[in-house]
């Protein structure tokens, strides 16, 4: 784990701040900020392979997105180093908070003192439009609701696993088993397996190079489980369409307690779409 100090981070104000940007610009933009803050402040530009494997890109797609950030003022170039105007705001207030302490804490407290100060990092909003962009992001979008029991860690171990054993591009585990964890938080395993296996058929079909497949972590990150590659569909599929893999994955959740509306009935229940011969091995 890094030894770099965490930073605050508001995620409805990035919402609102980021509605002009695609999904690559976004994902390009908050890792970028990562690793600007984790070289405190300064990230050189002289190794784009190694920034275009961090996010998970070709060195031509990088260079393509990088320009489409500057051109938009997301980033600046200074002497080769790429900078980030808030980042260095929140370095600025880190190191005095450093200097006045003398030693600052790596973990984040729950409570806020009355005299730190909050430097809103991912809030890229104009200031003379910051309210009217913020009022166009539902309230709900920053919502998490938890109304089911949650997965141990050893089933989330099984079923990342599971998802590993299918991702085309075995690089990076450690952290694509963190982005999956994450990634749970938005989407069950059945839901996560199922838009890999649609990212897969589509990347055979056009004989995709492994190194054009994004990182494990990358794809979670970016919620591309939800993709629905070239005919726009809802990003849920529904219960009629699950597999007989997809339905045991749902059937091993259920036996602990686990079960989402979205699917239909519980076994035994009236319009169930389980197939029977699934159900009989309960039995």
């Amino acid at each position: 784990m890094s030894k770099k100090p965490w930073y605050k981070r508001y995620p409805s104000d990035f919402i609102a701040g980021a509605l002009r940007l695609t999904l690559e610009q976004k994902g390009a933009y908050h890792t970028l900020v990562d690793l600007i803050m984790d070289q405190d402040g300064l990230l050189p530009l002289d190794d784009r392979q190694w920034l275009a494997r961090c996010c998970g890109c070709s060195v031509r797609k990088f260079n393509t997105v990088l320009k489409e950030l500057l051109e938009l003022d997301k980033f600046q170039i200074n002497d080769g180093y790429l900078v980030n105007k808030r980042a260095e705001k929140e370095l600025k207030t880190r190191r005095k908070h450093t200097e006045n302490d003398g030693k600052t804490e790596d973990k984040p407290e729950i409570n806020t003192s009355e005299n730190e100060v909050e430097v809103n990092l991912f809030n890229d909003l104009d200031e003379k439009k910051g309210e009217e962009n913020a009022s166009h992001v539902p309230e709900a979008i920053c919502q998490k609701l938890d109304n089911k029991k949650k997965i141990t860690k050893k089933e989330i171990d099984q079923f990342f696993e599971s998802f590993w054993t299918e991702y085309p591009r075995k690089i990076g585990k450690q952290g694509a088993r963190k982005a999956y964890e994450k990634a749970l938080k938005s989407a069950d395993p059945p839901e996560i397996l199922a838009g890999l296996r649609r990212s897969a058929n589509r990347w055979n079909a056009e004989k995709t190079e492994e190194k054009f497949i994004p990182h494990c972590s990358t794809w979670l990150n970016q919620g591309r489980w939800a993709d629905y590659p070239g005919d726009g569909g809802p990003g849920i599929p529904t219960p009629a369409n699950f597999t007989d893999d997809e339905w045991r994955i749902r059937l091993k959740m259920r036996a602990n307690g686990n079960w989402d509306e979205r699917w239909g009935p519980q076994p035994g229940e009236p319009g169930c779409f389980v197939p029977p011969e699934l159900i009989q091995t309960l039995q």
